[in-house]
């Protein structure tokens, strides 16, 4: 990352005016700023160091293995230093964060929405060090609040939503369901994203369960449950919990079939996983650090929201299994692509919430 000492002493001065509460703080050992000055190209550069900190373990078909595969590219890319802290429980992250500070990182990177308290409380200890929550709340509270940091978050009801009305619309007996992780924060997008796509063709609510996110067994019965009931399309958002619905649908087999989350995990069931529902937050956290190493800019106080129109979030289909493909007939693949062009042009508005879902009045019509 590229060191200019004058830009340092005028950033870390506005940090303290502009930053919320506190002060004292230490600024990145860098000197890089949270605001948007790039630093000079003609000073020597010494590596960006940046730590990732999460909740889950890496390897647990969380969005923490998509993250580090984005984060862990850019380093080999361009030459930062990265580091990653697992498993961490919320009670510790305020003083795993100030640990992280005190060794010399420049800057923390975060993919948990639950940890806002915390976060903030160390912020506001360190107005002049950036943070990133490359997986945000939806509110935007923390950018506002504190302008070191940057966060970004996600229109996941839209790819919900593309989920839900591509299973309906390949469906043959009008039966399809989503398996949750839990019932609140995003899963409450990914919720009313996928009932509404599966209201939209089907005229009626689809079934929902919540599995958890480490519960293979319960995902496994929970999907076998649903078969032998006639549901035909399943749709999983339960991190490791997906494991056990994919194992079903493979025991089943037939007419039985999955869609995964995360990365797209067709790698795990290549036979049955027909399509994902993502987050591409692995290019997301890429692109960030391109941006800091090309110009110094953590983008501190600023909040961005993707969805299917920004390439944030999307239907992908497991296109290595071209004979899996041949099962989509090309009118309902070509009906799909017709009414996903209706979510990025904005003509549907995707519902975000159980009230809008209620209210969610819009009907295929062939």
């Amino acid at each position: 990352m590229k060191r200019w000492m004058a830009l340092f002493l005028v950033a870390a001065m506005a940090l303290s005016l502009a930053a919320c509460g506190g002060g004292g703080g230490n600024a990145p050992s860098g000197g890089g700023n949270t605001g948007g000055t790039p630093n000079s190209p003609d000073q020597a550069q010494e590596p960006l160091k940046y730590v990732f900190v999460h909740s889950a373990t890496l390897g647990s078909q969380s969005f923490a293995d998509v993250v580090d595969k984005g984060l862990k590219e850019a380093a080999a890319d361009f030459g930062a230093e990265y580091s990653i802290i697992e498993n961490v429980e919320t009670s510790a992250v305020a003083d795993t964060l100030r640990t992280v500070i005190a060794t010399g990182s420049d800057l923390v990177i975060i993919a948990v929405n639950t940890w806002n308290d915390p976060l903030m409380e160390v912020a506001k200890e360190y107005p002049d060090f950036p943070f990133a929550v490359l997986d945000a709340d939806g509110t935007g509270g923390l950018s506002e609040s504190c302008k070191n940091i940057y966060e970004v978050s996600y229109r996941e009801h839209e790819s919900a939503f593309l989920n839900g009305v591509f299973c309906a619309l390949m469906s043959k007996t009008g039966k399809v369901a989503q398996l949750q992780g839990g019932d609140g924060g995003t899963m409450v997008r990914f919720n009313s994203g996928f009932r509404a796509g599966a209201k939209y063709v089907l005229g009626e609510d689809p079934s929902t369960a919540v599995v958890g996110f480490t519960d293979v067994n319960k995902g496994y019965e929970t999907a076998m449950l649903y078969y032998n009931q006639g549901y035909d399309w399943l749709a999983c958002c339960a991190a490791g919990s997906n494991l056990g619905a994919f194992q079903a649908s493979q025991e089943l087999g037939g007419d039985n079939y999955i869609c995964g989350a995360a990365d797209g995990q067709f790698h795990l069931m290549p036979d049955r996983i027909v399509c994902s529902q993502v987050k591409t937050i692995d290019k997301v956290g890429y692109n960030y650090i391109k941006g800091i190493v090309e110009t110094g800019n953590f983008k501190g106080g600023q909040w961005d929201v993707l969805g299917t129109q920004e390439g944030g979030v999307d239907l992908i289909f497991n296109e290595d299994n071209a004979e899996l493909m041949k099962i989509i007939p090309e009118e309902t693949m070509a009906a799909y692509k017709s009414i996903r062009d209706k979510v990025i042009s904005g003509e549907i508005v995707v519902p975000s919430s159980p009230e809008e879902v209620e209210g969610f009045t819009l009907r295929y019509e062939k």
